[in-house]
């Protein structure tokens, strides 16, 4: 469905690239990357790595952090999608 006529999964997705009450620069995101597996997210945990192709945030990979006045804004090269719910599983 598109996300414009679904505000609740448009909601999910958006609150998939917040971070609550953070603020950060890339060094701490590299720091970050090393010692978590998950980052917790408006919408729910994404996995977090720092491997041989940079920084990833779920699927995504990480550009570059900007520190602003009133929190921190992290440039990765998609938009991140919650997972599919599998209907099978309980």
């Amino acid at each position: 469905a598109d996300l414009l006529e679904n505000p609740e999964r448009l909601r999910t997705v958006l609150g998939y690239h917040v971070i609550e009450n953070e603020s950060f620069s890339i060094d701490d995101l590299h720091t970050r990357a090393d010692g978590l597996e998950e980052q917790l997210t408006m919408s729910g945990l994404l996995p977090l790595n720092n491997g041989e192709l940079g920084i990833t945030i779920g699927d995504a990979g990480l550009i570059s952090a900007i520190e602003a006045s009133n929190g921190s804004i992290v440039v990765i090269d998609r938009v991140i999608m919650p997972r599919p719910v599998n209907s099978n599983t309980r």
